[in-house]
């Protein structure tokens, strides 16, 4: 009796489960195994087992003393490597290169991309991400085809790409205008505001108002990445001899067949009262987000562009305790502030 195993480690010798073949012949024959293994180095083991109770019990007069080393074996091993690619599948940013290997064989690689312009690859089997996609990558090697699946991912947006265009974009169009905030993480691109005062009410309600709302665009750095948002910034204040409580509480747009409520997020409240004129001021500032480059809404910004469109629209900036103010929206401010939208919408195909 002897024992054919094959396994690719050496401490696997003499783990049976996980061998990669094993067969055990009684008697004389020959034993003849095909197998197709990726390409490597395996080791062979042929191990001769005589058992003495074994042959004992067929034949008493036989020693196995004397005989144990008359066992002949010997294996022949013939085969060819099949090509193996080093990479079946890979992602990679716009830009980016990565190189394909095919193991197993000498002969000569044709390769070939299924679609040049999301990825190509070279005869070398260099393969250079072009643009956000998908394509194949096939290694033509003998009677053997690979395949390769690459997924092109967009190349991340960097601040200082998106500072530079809104820069550009507002010395090429009047009333906008581009503000750093902090510098190299944060800036603006605003178009032009609309405001406007009402003292209507100062000598039958006591109160004054004053209220402006602009639009912008606003980029920020985070760490490796960068957020782009389309706001709308509200202000509101209020003269009066009564006492004042104004707190954010929302944007509101409406049309003759649409209504928009953007909820405020405050960065601005103070209620003071002034002893010597006995007048109180009350002051609000804070912004409403249409739209985020990390979480589009593709409906509400829509709605937004459509609005801006409608010549009947009204905006105004709301209080927490009742108090608003606003008014009509021109068609030369709305043309603004349209543009506004399709700079942002074609910064986000940046994304």
């Amino acid at each position: 009796m002897y024992n054919i195993k094959g396994y690719k480690n050496s401490e696997d010798e003499d783990d049976l489960e996980n061998s990669l073949f094993y067969k055990t012949i009684w008697g004389r024959g020959t034993y003849k195994k095909t197998i197709t293994l990726p390409a490597g180095e395996y080791n062979i083991a042929i191990v001769h087992d005589i058992d003495e109770d074994f042959y004992d019990y067929f034949d008493e007069d036989w020693d196995y003393e004397d005989n144990r080393e008359e066992g002949r074996y010997s294996v022949i091993l013939t085969g060819r490597y099949i090509p193996e690619l080093s990479s079946n599948s890979v992602t990679l940013k716009e830009g980016e290169e990565k190189t394909l290997k095919i193991k197993g064989t000498n002969e000569s690689v044709t390769w070939k991309s299924s679609n040049k312009s999301v990825a190509s690859v070279s005869s070398k089997g260099v393969v250079k991400a072009k643009k956000a996609g998908k394509a194949t990558i096939t290694a033509t090697c003998g009677k053997y085809t690979l395949k390769c699946k690459v997924t092109v991912e967009k190349k991340p947006v960097t601040y200082s790409f998106l500072a530079k265009k809104l820069k550009e974009f507002a010395k090429k169009n009047k009333n906008f205008t581009f503000k750093t905030i902090d510098s190299g993480r944060r800036a603006r691109l605003s178009a032009r505001a609309i405001g406007g005062t009402d003292s209507s009410k100062i000598e039958s309600g006591g109160y004054g108002m004053l209220s402006y709302l602009q639009p912008y665009i606003e980029i920020v750095k985070k760490k490796n990445t960068v957020e782009m948002s389309l706001k709308i910034e509200g202000y509101l204040q209020v003269i009066s001899i009564n006492s004042t409580t104004l707190q954010c509480s929302k944007i509101r747009l409406y049309t003759s067949n649409r209504r928009m409520n953007l909820a405020m997020a405050q960065t601005l409240a103070t209620n003071r009262y002034n002893y010597s004129t006995y007048i109180y001021t009350g002051k609000m500032n804070g912004y409403a987000t249409v739209s985020t480059s990390s979480k589009v809404n593709a409906s509400v910004l829509k709605k937004f562009n459509t609005m801006l469109g409608q010549s009947s629209l009204v905006m105004r900036t709301e209080s927490l305790d009742g108090a608003y103010f606003g008014g009509g929206v021109t068609t030369q401010v709305r043309n603004n502030w349209k543009k506004l939208v399709k700079e942002y919408n074609t910064l986000l195909k940046e994304y």
